[in-house]
C-alpha cells in the first residue's frame, strides 16, 4: 500500500492501494496489468476490502490520495483550469456516453495517470469508486473512463469533496474501489493483498 501523509486536505496520513481493486475469491487485491472489479455493489466492496485487512477510503482520503502531495487539482499537472492532453495521460472521455459492453481499462495501463509524489494510479478516469463520506454515507469518488474532460479532476468537477451519494445497490461497468488502512506503529508501504507499484518515470 501506499503511503498518504497528512496534508492541508486531510488530518491524519493513511494508506492506500495504488490500483482499483480485483476480487480474489472475497478479497480485494490491488495489482497491476488485471482487469478491475466493476459491477460490484458497496457491501461488496467494503466487505472484500475488510477480508484483505483494509476499509473503503474516505472521501476526504480519495481526494488527498488524488491531489497527491502538491495538492494539484489534477494530481499529476500544475493548471487547475487546462487539463492539457488529458486523454493522453488517462482514461477519461473515451465514448461519450457508457455504451452497453464498454469496459474500463486494465490496472496500471496508464503509467503516467499517476498521483504527483504518490503513485497512485487512475484517481482521474477509468473507474468511479466506491468510497464513504464523513456522514457515513455511500459515495461514488472521480470519474469513469466515458466522462467529459471538463468534470474529470480530483473533485470529479464539484467543489468538494469530489463524490457523489448513490444507492449502496448500484452496480455498473464504470464503478470500482479499492481500500485504504489507517496507519499503524510497525505499519509499512507493503500490505497483505498488494503488490508495490512500479513508478513510471
Amino acid at each position: 500500500m501506499i503511503t498518504v501523509p497528512e496534508s492541508s486536505t486531510n488530518s491524519a496520513a493513511f494508506t492506500i492501494d495504488p490500483y482499483e481493486a480485483k476480487i480474489n475469491g472475497s478479497i480485494a487485491q490491488s495489482t497491476s496489468g488485471v482487469a478491475p472489479e466493476v459491477n460490484v455493489d458497496f457491501a461488496t466492496a467494503k466487505a472484500a476490502c475488510e477480508a484483505a485487512g483494509k476499509r473503503l477510503c474516505t472521501t476526504t482520503e480519495w481526494v488527498a490520495a488524488c491531489k497527491g502531495a502538491n495538492n494539484r487539482l489534477f494530481g499529476f499537472q500544475d493548471s487547475s483550469s487546462s487539463p492539457l492532453l488529458l486523454t493522453d495521460i488517462c482514461d477519461v472521455a473515451r465514448t461519450t456516453n457508457n455504451t452497453p459492453g464498454s469496459l474500463p481499462s486494465l490496472t496500471g495501463a496508464h503509467p503516467k495517470c499517476v498521483t504527483d509524489g504518490i503513485a497512485v494510479f487512475d484517481l482521474i478516469g477509468n473507474l468511479s469508486e466506491w468510497t464513504i463520506n464523513p456522514s457515513d454515507v455511500p459515495t461514488a469518488s472521480g470519474v469513469a473512463f466515458y466522462q467529459d474532460i471538463s468534470v474529470s479532476d480530483c473533485n470529479g468537477g464539484l467543489v468538494d469533496p469530489g463524490s457523489t451519494i448513490i444507492a449502496p445497490t448500484t452496480k455498473s461497468t464504470d464503478l470500482g474501489f479499492r481500500c485504504c488502512k489507517d496507519i499503524t506503529t510497525g505499519s509499512t508501504n507493503s500490505g497483505s493483498g498488494s503488490s508495490p507499484p512500479t513508478f513510471p518515470f
